[in-house]
């Protein structure tokens, strides 16, 4: 019944859609749906892009601020402001999202899925625009892109050398400083930032439950990217990312509580090199080098576990090198192919010494875009993965959009299949680990159009996706204190995203947009875990002389926890920023300020009605 509903509601949004509309310029590029640029027109993929300078007027310079009002994407943070974070992109387990910095796969081989689930320790620093990507892209970017995949894309420099200093006060005593410095000398164009968070004041645990232990967060962030032309359509890069996290959490066994001596430390360092050279107009070719390592430290007092006290820490490393190669003959005809090798190694002290292990994956991909006519767009393209544990896997993608000139109408199609490979934790884990896992597999379509009205100050869209997920890696037990990894889950999810956007003018613009997502267990037919069934986002932007004004409101429906139904909430914030000169801004953010008491995780508490201001001196 809901899935006709849904198939209703687009047929109407459809039939609006042929309404006569004047001229549109739809000429953004995104890269990550296709690893080369394609303009927003063509795109079948469903993209979001966030606009980091956009962002950082509004007074949000965390990543996890950033990500968590866009259309398709929810998020959790278990344990306040500094516990482990999920982010679920149309649904799938938050490992089964893929997030790269420039292409580069950023994850920690040794987590139990082997994903990134430290999100909030991110900052938006040295960053242009984030790129999220819903739907699978295991075809060209391998592992995990079965929900989608988010792509941090670096600044490069450009221009006269710039300097610029940032100082922010808040609630929960919460401070921010921020340096960074970018331009071109000569032929070579950099950028960098260093950046400082303290937030001293916050309880993670439920303060009403009689937990009043404050638990300090500190996050530091530094990066750097170089560029040099070493001849004419020959150019190499290095970047550098170091993220570093201290905190305090509290315990979550036999249920959330203070812990007074529960201390950790996150680091992980990003870095990368490549080498691009631009053979003629049709051809061309990269090579790419970049390495991940993440270490994670702590000591856990008495009231943390059954077991009493213990440390821990976990060390992991990938390496990661890239080869592609491009032709272009014609402007109806482009094609990709391309080399990856991953070599992944982890070892940890936990419940005892794990050893280090190790896997790689070797694949090759070939992409095939074509323009047979104006306005159609067509994609191909194909992977092949060798994996050192599994053997071999094949995935495809395939998609297509049609812009029709007349009515200002894009229609768009596309149908893949994605992987997930056993991590190192569920291949080799000593109390439980299967060497002769087989991959996680999932196969998604979507079918959806874009609707623009009146020199595109108004455009509305609507896509529906259906996402099935098989060989589910769980853990099963096998006996009263004994089990082991299998797979033996399977997924059902579909929804339905709309949008819709009036641009007043080059300085005001609202957007609303929601999301239905229905997540089950096909098993037992269950609700997956902490995924809303709807969703609904209000963006309004308007500039007033040098005033920006930037209020939101996100409506997040009930979910499903462990141990009990979270609530609904209405978030709603607000950004503000003025420029008094060209060198010096002020801004404030307030954050829910309806001071709703929502929960992301059961037994975790999140910010009430909280405030912020600062200053920003650019030279």
């Amino acid at each position: 019944m809901k899935r006709s509903i849904f198939f209703t509601g687009m047929i109407i949004f459809g039939f609006f859609g042929f309404c006569l509309a004047e001229e549109i310029d739809l000429e953004k590029i995104v890269v990550t749906p296709y690893r080369i640029g394609v303009s927003a027109q063509e795109n079948p993929s469903s993209t979001t892009v966030i606009n980091v300078g956009d962002e950082e007027s509004a007074g949000k310079f965390s990543f996890i601020d950033a990500v968590k009002g866009s259309q398709g994407v929810d998020y959790t943070v278990a344990g306040g402001l500094e516990g482990v974070s999920s982010v679920f992109i149309r649904g799938a387990d938050s490992y089964h999202t893929q997030l790269m910095l420039d292409g580069i796969r950023v994850y920690d081989p040794i987590n139990t899925q082997g994903y990134f689930a430290y999100y909030n320790y991110l900052s938006l620093d040295n960053l242009d625009k984030v790129e999220i990507s819903r739907g699978p892209y295991s075809s060209l970017y391998g592992s995990q892109s079965i929900g989608g995949s988010i792509n941090m894309i670096t600044h490069k420099g450009r221009g006269k050398p710039t300097f610029s200093y940032l100082q922010e006060f808040g609630s929960y005593n919460t401070y921010r400083e921020k340096i960074a410095s970018q331009g071109k000398l000569g032929k070579l164009a950099y950028s960098l930032g260093a950046s400082r968070a303290d937030v001293r004041s916050f309880y993670s645990a439920k303060y009403k439950n009689g937990n009043h232990e404050r638990d300090p967060f500190g996050n530091t962030n530094t990066s750097l990217r170089l560029d040099y032309e070493l001849a004419d359509n020959l150019d190499v890069g290095v970047s550098h990312r170091y993220t570093y996290a201290k905190y305090n959490y509290d315990a979550s066994y036999p249920s959330v509580s203070d812990d007074f001596d529960n201390t950790a430390r996150f680091h992980q360092n990003i870095g990368s090199f490549y080498l691009s050279n631009r053979i003629n107009d049709f051809l061309s070719h990269k090579f790419t080098y970049g390495f991940v390592g993440i270490q994670r430290k702590g000591w856990e007092g008495y009231s943390a576990g059954v077991g009493g006290e213990s440390n821990y820490w976990f060390d992991s490393r990938s390496n990661q090198f890239k080869y592609e190669f491009n032709y272009k003959p014609a402007k109806f005809y482009e094609a990709l192919i391309g080399f990856e090798y991953n070599g992944e190694s982890g070892e940890y002290y936990w419940d005892g010494y794990e050893p280090k292990h190790r896997a790689n994956s070797k694949g090759i991909f070939l992409q095939n875009i074509i323009r047979p006519i104006d306005n159609l767009f067509l994609s191909f393209n194909l992977r092949s993965e060798d994996h050192s544990t599994f053997g071999d896997h094949n995935t495809y993608g395939l998609s297509g959009s049609y812009f029709i000139e007349p009515t200002k109408t894009k229609i768009k199609a596309s149908i893949g299949t994605g992987f997930r490979a056993p991590s190192l934790f569920e291949l080799f884990y000593s109390y439980g680990g299967k060497r002769d896992l087989s991959p996680e597999k999932s196969k998604s379509k979507e079918i959806g159009f874009e609707q623009y009205l009146f020199d595109n100050k108004f455009s509305f869209g609507s896509t529906y996706f259906d996402n099935s997920i098989k060989n589910k890696i769980e853990y099963k037990s096998t006996g009263v204190w004994t089990g082991e990894y299998d797979n033996i889950g399977e997924a059902e999810i579909y929804g339905i995203e709309n949008f819709a956007e009036y641009k007043f003018n080059d300085k005001t613009s609202l957007r609303l947009t929601y999301d239905y997502l229905h997540v089950q267990k096909k098993s037992d037919k269950s609700r997956l875990l902490r995924r809303p069934e709807n969703k609904l986002s209000l963006f309004f932007n308007t500039q007033i002389g040098n005033l920006k004004i930037m209020p939101e409101i996100l409506y997040v429906g009930n979910r499903i926890d462990t141990s009990a139904k979270l609530k609904s909430y209405i978030l709603a914030n607000l950004g503000l920023n003025y420029k008094i000169n060209d060198n010096f801004e002020v801004f404030g953010r307030a954050e829910n300020i309806l001071n709703y008491n929502y929960q992301l995780v059961y037994g975790y508490q999140t910010p009430c009605s909280s405030f912020y201001a600062g200053v920003k001196l650019s030279f």
